[in-house]
């Protein structure tokens, strides 16, 4: 497949297992319920692992509107 193709197409592929469980711990820490020691190794994992974290915290507040 092109590339350009493929990276037109990336917002719309199915989310990994992994990129379930960083916005899954996201929405879990702004609802209170995370480990904090999970929390903080998880955003020490680089760039992506915090924009899905974030992902998750972002819908957690929106739900709760």
């Amino acid at each position: 497949m092109n590339q350009t193709i493929a990276d037109a197409l990336a917002p719309f592929r199915p989310l990994t297992y992994t990129e379930h469980y960083y916005i899954d711990l996201g929405y879990r820490h702004e609802e209170g319920k995370a480990n904090e020691h999970e929390y903080k190794a998880a955003m020490a994992e680089g760039p992506q692992a915090r924009r899905l974290l974030n992902r998750g915290a972002m819908e957690a507040l929106q739900r709760r509107y």
